[in-house]
């Protein structure tokens, strides 16, 4: 049992860093989208 708890507490801290990683990107990405934006819209 000690095993198995042991492996699901790793299991999870992983999918975490996962979703963190992925929201990092989504955030750096949606910056980066609002930047072409507002150059677009400079540009207009």
């Amino acid at each position: 049992m000690e095993m198995f708890e042991s492996d699901l507490r790793a299991f999870v801290s992983q999918h975490l860093a996962a979703m963190r990683a992925e929201m990092v990107a989504n955030t750096m990405q949606t910056k980066a989208t609002g930047e072409a934006m507002k150059g677009l819209i400079e540009v207009f």
